[in-house]
């Protein structure tokens, strides 16, 4: 998951770091497609919002169900539908709102889904206020719940079916962020044992920055020292890090700073 492939002299010349040699250690570069997955789940989370209102729809108007409701509820297909052309964007920006495409916390599970569902619910408050202010807005209550229910449900789906595939690249070696360990003592070593053993956390260790430590010094098997924490900014801007990852026993408090 790291590299040791640093020329002989780096311990007196820090140029001597090969960007070639880093080259297949830290090609999972996750921003790209990190960002290609938020639009897909952008795209699958508007399919998925737009299957539960007509799901909703069916279940309350259509099918045999629609006889456990009220049968004097408004069920103008057209109505529903532009109402829908409009909640949908809405709820995008309501699932944006609640962090639904931040890096930091996508496929990390349980936060994840209590998003989503605050987000669903969020969605279904807002069209309950919206008719309060404007009692011209008639929306069949039983489709609101069935709507919510449906929505809830098929986002997490969605989100799980996700967080597997992503899973699984990760296993792979895609989607990998590249990342320092800044600390290589005991902490640090075992931060990033603990990160090479779980690829699911999408973290690629590519090595460590230590100011005790000489360049080049292997600190375990495939990992090395590549320099100082004086030098971290001109490292990860030249070897495309994405996160440093600090041991903060093995760090100074200045240099923490």
């Amino acid at each position: 998951m790291g590299t040791g492939l640093i020329e002989p002299n780096i311990q007196t010349n820090y140029t001597a770091l090969n960007p070639g040699d880093l080259i297949n250690a830290i090609r999972q570069n996750s921003s790209t497609k990190m960002r290609a997955v938020r639009v897909s789940l952008v795209i699958l989370d508007f399919l998925s919002i737009g299957l539960a209102f007509l799901l909703a729809y069916n279940l309350r108007f259509i099918t045999p169900t629609a006889s456990f409701f009220d049968q004097t509820g408004v069920n103008d297909s057209a109505f529903y539908s532009q109402f829908v052309y409009v909640l949908i964007p809405l709820w995008l920006i309501l699932f944006a709102l609640f962090r639904l495409y931040d890096p930091t916390i996508l496929f990390g599970g349980h936060q994840e889904y209590m998003n989503v569902f605050n987000g669903c619910t969020g969605g279904i408050m807002m069209v309950i206020v919206a008719s309060y202010l404007d009692p011209t807005l008639m929306v069949a209550r039983a489709w609101l719940l069935l709507s919510w229910g449906t929505a809830v449900t098929l986002v997490m789906v969605e989100r799980f079916t996700m967080r597997r595939i992503v899973y699984t690249l990760r296993r792979r070696g895609h989607m990998m962020a590249p990342a320092y360990i800044v600390g290589a003592n005991s902490e640090g070593i075992a931060i990033a044992e603990q990160l090479m053993s779980a690829p699911v956390a999408g973290v690629n260790i590519i090595g460590f920055l230590d100011d005790n430590i000489r360049p080049g010094e292997e600190v375990l098997p495939g990992l090395v020292v590549h320099g100082p924490t004086t030098r971290a900014e001109d490292l990860v801007a030249r070897f495309g890090i994405e996160r440093l990852i600090v041991a903060t026993s093995g760090v100074q408090r200045d240099n923490l700073l």
